[in-house]
Protein backbone atom coordinates (compact mmCIF):
# COMPACT_ATOMS: atom_id res chain seq x y z
CA UNK A 1 0.00 0.00 0.00
CA UNK A 2 1.50 3.33 -1.07
CA UNK A 3 0.12 6.71 0.08
CA UNK A 4 1.32 9.71 -1.93
CA UNK A 5 0.50 13.03 -0.29
CA UNK A 6 1.50 16.67 0.00
CA UNK A 7 1.19 16.83 3.81
CA UNK A 8 3.29 14.86 6.26
CA UNK A 9 0.89 12.62 8.24
CA UNK A 10 1.12 14.11 11.72
CA UNK A 11 -1.02 14.43 14.84
CA UNK A 12 0.49 17.90 15.32
CA UNK A 13 -0.07 20.51 12.66
CA UNK A 14 -2.74 22.00 10.44
CA UNK A 15 -5.97 20.40 9.30
CA UNK A 16 -4.14 19.08 6.23
CA UNK A 17 -1.64 17.23 8.44
CA UNK A 18 -4.50 15.79 10.50
CA UNK A 19 -6.36 14.60 7.39
CA UNK A 20 -3.22 12.89 6.08
CA UNK A 21 -2.75 11.36 9.53
CA UNK A 22 -6.31 10.00 9.43
CA UNK A 23 -5.75 8.49 5.97
CA UNK A 24 -2.53 6.80 7.10
CA UNK A 25 -4.15 5.60 10.35
CA UNK A 26 -7.15 4.02 8.61
CA UNK A 27 -4.93 2.49 5.95
CA UNK A 28 -2.67 0.86 8.54
CA UNK A 29 -5.69 -0.63 10.28
CA UNK A 30 -6.27 -2.57 7.06
CA UNK A 31 -2.75 -3.19 5.73
CA UNK A 32 -0.64 -3.10 8.91
CA UNK A 33 3.06 -2.49 8.31
CA UNK A 34 2.68 -2.90 4.55
CA UNK A 35 2.01 0.84 4.20
CA UNK A 36 4.53 3.26 2.72
CA UNK A 37 3.90 7.05 2.86
CA UNK A 38 5.54 9.11 0.13
CA UNK A 39 5.30 12.82 0.94
CA UNK A 40 6.16 15.28 -1.81
CA UNK A 41 6.50 18.74 -0.21
CA UNK A 42 7.25 20.45 -3.54
CA UNK A 43 3.52 21.12 -3.81
CA UNK A 44 3.78 23.80 -1.11
CA UNK A 45 6.67 25.50 -2.90
CA UNK A 46 4.80 25.44 -6.19
CA UNK A 47 1.73 26.96 -4.56
CA UNK A 48 3.84 29.79 -3.16
CA UNK A 49 5.42 30.36 -6.57
CA UNK A 50 2.02 30.32 -8.17
CA UNK A 51 0.55 32.75 -5.63
CA UNK A 52 3.33 35.19 -6.47
CA UNK A 53 2.56 34.76 -10.16
CA UNK A 54 -1.13 35.43 -9.64
CA UNK A 55 -0.35 38.49 -7.55
CA UNK A 56 1.79 39.90 -10.33
CA UNK A 57 -1.04 39.73 -12.86
CA UNK A 58 -4.02 40.38 -10.59
CA UNK A 59 -4.48 44.00 -11.61
CA UNK A 60 -7.95 44.17 -13.15
CA UNK A 61 -6.93 47.25 -15.15
CA UNK A 62 -4.35 45.31 -17.19
CA UNK A 63 -5.91 43.60 -20.18
CA UNK A 64 -4.36 41.06 -22.51
CA UNK A 65 -4.63 43.34 -25.52
CA UNK A 66 -3.03 46.43 -23.94
CA UNK A 67 -0.29 44.87 -21.76
CA UNK A 68 3.27 45.84 -22.61
CA UNK A 69 5.39 43.35 -24.54
CA UNK A 70 7.87 42.68 -21.66
CA UNK A 71 4.97 42.12 -19.27
CA UNK A 72 3.32 39.66 -21.65
CA UNK A 73 6.56 37.74 -22.30
CA UNK A 74 7.27 37.38 -18.58
CA UNK A 75 3.70 36.26 -17.93
CA UNK A 76 3.89 33.60 -20.64
CA UNK A 77 7.31 32.38 -19.52
CA UNK A 78 6.16 31.71 -15.97
CA UNK A 79 2.76 30.35 -16.99
CA UNK A 80 4.40 27.74 -19.25
CA UNK A 81 5.79 26.10 -16.11
CA UNK A 82 2.37 24.82 -15.08
CA UNK A 83 -0.11 24.99 -17.94
CA UNK A 84 0.05 21.37 -19.07
CA UNK A 85 -3.54 20.17 -19.18
CA UNK A 86 -5.02 23.68 -19.07
CA UNK A 87 -3.71 26.06 -21.73
CA UNK A 88 -6.16 28.77 -20.60
CA UNK A 89 -3.62 29.52 -17.88
CA UNK A 90 -1.49 31.16 -20.56
CA UNK A 91 -4.16 33.85 -20.74
CA UNK A 92 -4.91 34.04 -17.03
CA UNK A 93 -2.77 31.99 -14.59
CA UNK A 94 -4.63 30.58 -11.60
CA UNK A 95 -3.50 29.52 -8.14
CA UNK A 96 -3.94 25.83 -8.90
CA UNK A 97 -1.04 23.46 -9.62
CA UNK A 98 -2.34 20.30 -11.26
CA UNK A 99 0.66 19.27 -13.36
CA UNK A 100 3.72 20.47 -11.47
CA UNK A 101 7.16 21.10 -12.86
CA UNK A 102 9.74 18.46 -11.98
CA UNK A 103 7.31 15.59 -11.38
CA UNK A 104 9.68 13.15 -13.13
CA UNK A 105 11.67 12.73 -9.90
CA UNK A 106 8.47 11.81 -8.06
CA UNK A 107 7.56 9.23 -10.72
CA UNK A 108 11.05 7.71 -10.47
CA UNK A 109 10.77 7.40 -6.68
CA UNK A 110 7.34 5.84 -7.02
CA UNK A 111 8.54 3.34 -9.65
CA UNK A 112 11.32 2.26 -7.29
CA UNK A 113 8.84 1.71 -4.44
CA UNK A 114 6.52 -0.33 -6.65
CA UNK A 115 9.39 -2.42 -8.01
CA UNK A 116 10.55 -3.23 -4.48
CA UNK A 117 7.07 -4.18 -3.22
CA UNK A 118 6.65 -7.83 -2.28
CA UNK A 119 2.86 -7.81 -2.59
CA UNK A 120 0.37 -6.33 -4.99
CA UNK A 121 0.17 -2.55 -4.64
CA UNK A 122 -2.80 -0.27 -4.03
CA UNK A 123 -2.00 3.45 -4.41
CA UNK A 124 -3.70 6.37 -2.62
CA UNK A 125 -3.15 9.88 -3.99
CA UNK A 126 -4.13 12.88 -1.87
CA UNK A 127 -3.87 15.63 -4.50
CA UNK A 128 -4.73 15.91 -8.22
CA UNK A 129 -1.17 17.06 -9.00
CA UNK A 130 -0.20 13.39 -8.72
CA UNK A 131 -2.07 12.63 -11.93
CA UNK A 132 1.10 11.20 -13.53
CA UNK A 133 1.00 8.41 -10.95
CA UNK A 134 -2.64 7.66 -11.73
CA UNK A 135 -1.76 7.32 -15.41
CA UNK A 136 1.24 5.13 -14.60
CA UNK A 137 -0.91 2.93 -12.37
CA UNK A 138 -3.30 2.38 -15.27
CA UNK A 139 -0.38 1.08 -17.33
CA UNK A 140 0.89 -1.15 -14.50
CA UNK A 141 -2.52 -2.47 -13.44
CA UNK A 142 -2.27 -0.88 -9.97
CA UNK A 143 -5.57 0.31 -8.43
CA UNK A 144 -5.63 4.01 -7.50
CA UNK A 145 -7.79 5.61 -4.81
CA UNK A 146 -8.30 9.39 -5.04
CA UNK A 147 -8.46 10.99 -1.60
CA UNK A 148 -8.14 14.69 -2.42
CA UNK A 149 -8.30 16.99 0.60
CA UNK A 150 -10.69 19.18 -1.39
CA UNK A 151 -11.54 20.03 -4.98
CA UNK A 152 -8.40 22.09 -5.57
CA UNK A 153 -9.66 23.69 -8.77
CA UNK A 154 -12.62 25.23 -6.95
CA UNK A 155 -11.22 25.80 -3.47
CA UNK A 156 -7.77 27.36 -3.81
CA UNK A 157 -8.78 30.21 -6.11
CA UNK A 158 -11.89 31.19 -4.15
CA UNK A 159 -15.25 32.09 -5.72
CA UNK A 160 -15.43 32.51 -9.50
CA UNK A 161 -15.41 36.10 -10.74
CA UNK A 162 -17.55 35.96 -13.86
CA UNK A 163 -16.62 39.55 -14.72
CA UNK A 164 -13.12 38.29 -15.54
CA UNK A 165 -13.81 36.15 -18.57
CA UNK A 166 -10.37 34.68 -19.18
CA UNK A 167 -9.84 33.90 -15.51
CA UNK A 168 -13.21 32.14 -15.41
CA UNK A 169 -12.29 29.99 -18.40
CA UNK A 170 -8.93 29.19 -16.80
CA UNK A 171 -10.64 28.15 -13.56
CA UNK A 172 -13.09 25.94 -15.46
CA UNK A 173 -10.14 24.44 -17.32
CA UNK A 174 -8.60 23.54 -13.94
CA UNK A 175 -11.85 21.86 -12.92
CA UNK A 176 -12.04 19.82 -16.13
CA UNK A 177 -8.43 18.68 -15.60
CA UNK A 178 -9.11 17.70 -11.97
CA UNK A 179 -12.24 15.78 -12.90
CA UNK A 180 -10.16 13.96 -15.52
CA UNK A 181 -7.75 12.87 -12.79
CA UNK A 182 -10.64 11.60 -10.71
CA UNK A 183 -11.90 9.56 -13.67
CA UNK A 184 -8.47 7.94 -13.99
CA UNK A 185 -8.79 6.54 -10.48
CA UNK A 186 -10.60 3.34 -9.47
CA UNK A 187 -12.19 4.78 -6.31
CA UNK A 188 -12.92 8.36 -5.24
CA UNK A 189 -13.46 9.26 -1.58
CA UNK A 190 -14.32 12.89 -0.78
CA UNK A 191 -13.85 14.68 2.54
CA UNK A 192 -17.02 16.69 1.89
CA UNK A 193 -20.54 15.43 1.27
CA UNK A 194 -20.99 18.42 -1.05
CA UNK A 195 -18.05 17.36 -3.19
CA UNK A 196 -19.13 13.72 -3.23
CA UNK A 197 -22.59 14.77 -4.43
CA UNK A 198 -21.15 17.12 -7.04
CA UNK A 199 -18.80 14.49 -8.48
CA UNK A 200 -21.53 11.84 -8.42
CA UNK A 201 -23.86 14.25 -10.18
CA UNK A 202 -21.39 14.48 -13.05
CA UNK A 203 -21.47 10.70 -13.48
CA UNK A 204 -18.18 9.94 -11.70
CA UNK A 205 -18.93 7.59 -8.76
CA UNK A 206 -17.66 8.96 -5.43
CA UNK A 207 -18.22 8.30 -1.73
CA UNK A 208 -18.16 10.56 1.31
CA UNK A 209 -15.20 9.85 3.61
CA UNK A 210 -15.57 12.48 6.35
CA UNK A 211 -12.76 13.67 8.56
CA UNK A 212 -12.77 12.32 12.10
CA UNK A 213 -10.09 12.49 14.80
CA UNK A 214 -8.17 9.21 15.20
CA UNK A 215 -5.16 7.89 17.06
CA UNK A 216 -3.09 10.47 18.92
CA UNK A 217 -5.39 13.29 17.81
CA UNK A 218 -8.43 11.54 19.32
CA UNK A 219 -6.52 10.76 22.52
CA UNK A 220 -5.46 14.40 22.88
CA UNK A 221 -9.03 15.64 22.38
CA UNK A 222 -10.30 13.12 24.94
CA UNK A 223 -7.78 14.54 27.41
CA UNK A 224 -9.01 18.08 26.73
CA UNK A 225 -12.59 16.94 27.19
CA UNK A 226 -11.79 15.31 30.54
CA UNK A 227 -10.02 18.43 31.78
CA UNK A 228 -12.96 20.59 30.72
CA UNK A 229 -15.35 18.36 32.67
CA UNK A 230 -13.19 18.70 35.79
CA UNK A 231 -12.62 22.46 35.63
CA UNK A 232 -14.22 24.88 38.07
CA UNK A 233 -16.10 28.04 37.12
CA UNK A 234 -13.95 31.14 36.77
CA UNK A 235 -14.76 33.93 39.24
CA UNK A 236 -13.91 36.57 36.61
CA UNK A 237 -17.25 36.08 34.85
CA UNK A 238 -15.54 36.74 31.53
CA UNK A 239 -16.56 34.70 28.48
CA UNK A 240 -13.64 33.27 26.56
CA UNK A 241 -14.08 32.24 22.94
CA UNK A 242 -11.56 30.72 20.54
CA UNK A 243 -11.42 31.02 16.75
CA UNK A 244 -9.22 28.24 15.42
CA UNK A 245 -7.99 27.59 11.88
CA UNK A 246 -5.25 28.15 9.31
CA UNK A 247 -5.44 31.67 7.92
CA UNK A 248 -2.95 30.62 5.23
CA UNK A 249 -5.95 28.92 3.61
CA UNK A 250 -7.77 31.62 1.56
CA UNK A 251 -11.39 30.82 2.47
CA UNK A 252 -10.51 30.50 6.17
CA UNK A 253 -8.69 33.82 6.15
CA UNK A 254 -11.63 35.54 4.45
CA UNK A 255 -14.06 34.14 7.02
CA UNK A 256 -11.88 35.23 9.91
CA UNK A 257 -11.48 38.71 8.42
CA UNK A 258 -15.25 38.95 7.95
CA UNK A 259 -15.74 38.13 11.63
CA UNK A 260 -13.10 40.66 12.73
CA UNK A 261 -14.78 43.33 10.59
CA UNK A 262 -18.13 42.40 12.12
CA UNK A 263 -16.72 42.95 15.61
CA UNK A 264 -15.39 46.35 14.50
CA UNK A 265 -18.82 47.36 13.18
CA UNK A 266 -21.22 45.69 15.59
CA UNK A 267 -19.11 45.00 18.67
CA UNK A 268 -19.23 42.13 21.14
CA UNK A 269 -21.18 41.74 24.38
CA UNK A 270 -19.36 43.17 27.39
CA UNK A 271 -17.00 40.69 29.00
CA UNK A 272 -16.41 38.59 25.87
CA UNK A 273 -12.84 37.95 24.71
CA UNK A 274 -11.72 36.01 21.63
CA UNK A 275 -8.38 34.31 20.94
CA UNK A 276 -7.69 33.84 17.22
CA UNK A 277 -5.32 30.89 16.81
CA UNK A 278 -3.67 29.10 13.91
CA UNK A 279 -1.06 29.46 11.18
CA UNK A 280 -1.09 32.99 9.77
CA UNK A 281 -3.73 34.38 12.13
CA UNK A 282 -1.23 36.81 13.63
CA UNK A 283 -1.23 38.62 10.26
CA UNK A 284 -4.91 39.45 10.68
CA UNK A 285 -3.96 41.86 13.47
CA UNK A 286 -2.57 44.41 11.00
CA UNK A 287 -4.23 47.75 11.74
CA UNK A 288 -5.67 46.67 15.09
CA UNK A 289 -2.55 47.00 17.27
CA UNK A 290 -3.62 43.60 18.60
CA UNK A 291 -5.69 45.34 21.25
CA UNK A 292 -9.31 45.15 22.36
CA UNK A 293 -11.42 42.04 22.89
CA UNK A 294 -9.69 40.06 20.10
CA UNK A 295 -6.19 38.63 20.53
CA UNK A 296 -4.40 37.38 17.40
CA UNK A 297 -2.17 34.59 18.68
CA UNK A 298 -0.79 32.95 15.54
CA UNK A 299 0.67 29.46 15.85
CA UNK A 300 0.69 28.07 19.41
CA UNK A 301 2.62 25.21 20.94
CA UNK A 302 0.66 22.04 21.73
CA UNK A 303 0.66 22.91 25.44
CA UNK A 304 -0.56 26.47 24.85
CA UNK A 305 -3.34 25.28 22.57
CA UNK A 306 -4.46 22.60 25.03
CA UNK A 307 -4.62 25.14 27.86
CA UNK A 308 -6.67 27.49 25.70
CA UNK A 309 -9.14 24.77 24.65
CA UNK A 310 -9.62 23.62 28.24
CA UNK A 311 -10.57 27.14 29.38
CA UNK A 312 -12.65 28.22 26.34
CA UNK A 313 -16.39 28.61 26.81
CA UNK A 314 -17.06 28.07 23.09
CA UNK A 315 -15.47 28.29 19.65
CA UNK A 316 -16.46 30.37 16.63
CA UNK A 317 -15.89 29.17 13.04
CA UNK A 318 -16.90 31.77 10.43
CA UNK A 319 -16.41 29.65 7.29
CA UNK A 320 -18.66 31.27 4.68
CA UNK A 321 -17.34 29.81 1.42
CA UNK A 322 -14.94 27.27 -0.04
CA UNK A 323 -14.75 23.55 -0.60
CA UNK A 324 -13.26 20.71 1.39
CA UNK A 325 -14.27 20.46 5.04
CA UNK A 326 -13.42 22.29 8.27
CA UNK A 327 -11.42 19.66 10.13
CA UNK A 328 -11.54 21.69 13.34
CA UNK A 329 -15.31 21.28 13.54
CA UNK A 330 -15.36 17.56 14.49
CA UNK A 331 -12.22 18.08 16.57
CA UNK A 332 -13.77 20.83 18.71
CA UNK A 333 -16.87 18.69 19.12
CA UNK A 334 -14.74 15.73 20.23
CA UNK A 335 -13.10 18.01 22.81
CA UNK A 336 -16.53 18.86 24.26
CA UNK A 337 -16.46 22.50 23.15
CA UNK A 338 -19.68 24.20 21.94
CA UNK A 339 -19.22 25.68 18.46
CA UNK A 340 -20.87 28.62 16.70
CA UNK A 341 -20.34 28.15 12.97
CA UNK A 342 -21.49 29.47 9.61
CA UNK A 343 -24.20 27.41 7.93
CA UNK A 344 -21.79 26.74 5.07
CA UNK A 345 -19.43 24.86 7.39
CA UNK A 346 -22.02 22.14 8.05
CA UNK A 347 -22.71 21.40 4.38
CA UNK A 348 -19.53 19.32 4.13
CA UNK A 349 -19.86 17.04 7.16
CA UNK A 350 -23.35 17.62 8.55
CA UNK A 351 -24.23 18.49 12.16
CA UNK A 352 -22.02 17.49 15.08
CA UNK A 353 -22.72 17.57 18.83
CA UNK A 354 -22.62 21.03 20.39
CA UNK A 355 -22.98 22.90 17.09
CA UNK A 356 -25.00 26.12 16.64
CA UNK A 357 -25.36 27.16 13.01
CA UNK A 358 -25.89 30.85 12.18
CA UNK A 359 -26.40 32.82 8.99
CA UNK A 360 -24.24 35.65 7.67
CA UNK A 361 -26.03 38.44 9.55
CA UNK A 362 -23.87 39.82 12.37
CA UNK A 363 -26.93 40.03 14.62
CA UNK A 364 -27.18 36.21 14.46
CA UNK A 365 -23.61 35.86 15.68
CA UNK A 366 -24.25 38.36 18.47
CA UNK A 367 -27.29 36.39 19.66
CA UNK A 368 -25.37 33.11 19.61
CA UNK A 369 -22.50 34.67 21.60
CA UNK A 370 -25.07 36.06 24.04
CA UNK A 371 -26.36 32.51 24.50
CA UNK A 372 -22.83 31.32 25.35
CA UNK A 373 -22.41 34.13 27.85
CA UNK A 374 -25.74 33.39 29.49
CA UNK A 375 -25.23 29.63 29.61
CA UNK A 376 -27.86 28.81 27.00
CA UNK A 377 -25.43 27.21 24.54
CA UNK A 378 -23.95 24.05 26.00
CA UNK A 379 -22.31 20.92 24.70
CA UNK A 380 -24.50 17.81 24.78
CA UNK A 381 -22.49 14.63 24.36
CA UNK A 382 -23.54 11.88 21.99
CA UNK A 383 -22.39 8.27 21.96
CA UNK A 384 -19.44 7.72 19.67
CA UNK A 385 -19.66 5.17 16.91
CA UNK A 386 -16.44 3.17 16.58
CA UNK A 387 -16.93 1.55 13.22
CA UNK A 388 -14.80 0.93 10.16
CA UNK A 389 -14.43 4.00 7.95
CA UNK A 390 -15.36 4.15 4.28
CA UNK A 391 -11.64 4.03 3.47
CA UNK A 392 -11.12 0.87 5.53
CA UNK A 393 -14.04 -0.87 3.86
CA UNK A 394 -12.88 0.24 0.40
CA UNK A 395 -9.28 -0.89 0.90
CA UNK A 396 -10.42 -4.15 2.48
CA UNK A 397 -12.48 -4.91 -0.58
CA UNK A 398 -9.69 -3.93 -2.99
CA UNK A 399 -7.04 -5.92 -1.15
CA UNK A 400 -9.34 -8.90 -0.93
CA UNK A 401 -9.75 -8.80 -4.68
CA UNK A 402 -5.99 -8.74 -5.12
CA UNK A 403 -5.24 -11.79 -2.96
Amino acid sequence: MVIVGHFLPSAVGTGGHHRSYQIAWDTRRVAGDRVVSLTWPMVKELRELNAALVGSVADDNVRLDDATLPYTIDRLRRAFRKVRGNWFQLLSPTRVVLSPWGEASLVDRYRALVAAARDRVVCIIEHPCFQALARLNRELGIPTVALFHNLESLDVGGPLDFNRRWTTWARIGDLVTELGVLRLCDERLCISAVEAGFVNGLGIPAKHYPYRPVGEVAAWLDRVRAQRAARTASPSRRTQLVMLGSAVHPSTAKGFQWFVDGVARGGLPNGVEIDVVGAGTDRLSIGTNNSGPIRFRGWLTAGELESLLVSADAAVLPQREGFGAVTRLPELSAAGIPVIASEHAAFAAGPVPGLRLVDDEWSSWRRAIDDVQNGRLRYVAEARQDEDSVLQRTLGRMMGADV
